[in-house]
């Protein structure tokens, strides 16, 4: 990795003149964006006060795992078919083999336990809107030692995405796949709210990257979303609330 991404960056400033001109629309976004934050004083359109930038590292780690688990049967599908094989090769290596893999496991487990405990940031409307079902979520699960216990599976998530993308139709290298990550840690990381909604984009662009299924399982994987989707519009549609001043509330992602 490291000297690739070497090489990509002297590529990019070797050819940055035509790289300019060919993404020139790109350049003119984040041209526009800059320009708006600045003109705005904040990248937040409504209360500043309580959407400021924060170095919300968790975030990252939320993200894979609920990536993971709407992309469950394609999950599901390459722990039978890849995932089982990898490690069964890793188990007949050599013993140094070996030590390096779970040595790799362990710092990656350690470096997710500290930055739950020194990076969480947990958002005052996390706490106080009890509409989204993330209030819950965090409340009976992940509140307390809960937010430690889920550790090991932001590894385990973690470890079957970059699985998924090395076996994509698409060629995704070790270079893409660290590009891919950074480039949703830059929008997540910064968040200081946990919700659904912000994973959504991510979403799109890592599925994107990773190897269509075959018609049965592909279908399978739609109806489980469907399904999901059904429910949650149910529950917002046919189990109304009332807040203590009155005010009719609903439950939604």
């Amino acid at each position: 990795l490291p000297n690739s991404l070497f090489n990509f960056i002297a590529e990019v400033l070797w050819n940055l003149p035509v790289l300019l001109i060919d993404l020139l629309p790109h350049v003119l976004c984040v041209f526009i964006f800059i320009l708006a934050v600045w003109m705005n004083g904040s990248v937040a359109m409504g209360d500043k006060s309580h959407h400021v930038v924060a170095l919300h590292v968790p975030q990252f780690f939320y993200f894979v795992f609920v990536a993971s688990g709407f992309q469950c049967i394609a999950a599901a599908h390459w722990v039978f078919n890849s995932g089982v094989e990898r490690v069964k090769s890793i188990c007949r290596s050599s013993g140094a083999s070996l030590f390096v893999f779970f040595t790799t496991l362990l710092m990656g487990l350690f470096l997710v336990l500290g930055c739950i405990m020194k990076l969480t940031y947990v958002h005052p409307f996390l706490l106080a809107d009890n509409r989204h079902y993330m209030f819950y979520i965090w409340r009976r699960i992940l509140d307390g030692n809960g937010k430690y216990l889920a550790a090991p599976f932001y590894v385990i998530a973690m470890v079957v995405l970059q699985g998924q993308l090395s076996k994509s139709s698409l060629y995704v290298s070790r270079l893409r796949q660290f590009l891919l990550f950074g480039a949703v840690s830059v929008a997540l990381i910064p968040s200081p709210l946990l919700e659904f909604r912000y994973f959504i984009t991510p979403f799109f662009f890592l599925s994107v990257h990773i190897k269509p299924m075959n018609a049965p399982l592909t279908t399978i994987q739609v109806m489980i979303s469907f399904c999901i989707n059904t429910l949650v519009l149910a529950v917002f549609i046919a189990k109304p609330f009332t807040w203590s001043d009155g005010t009719v509330a609903r439950f939604m992602w």
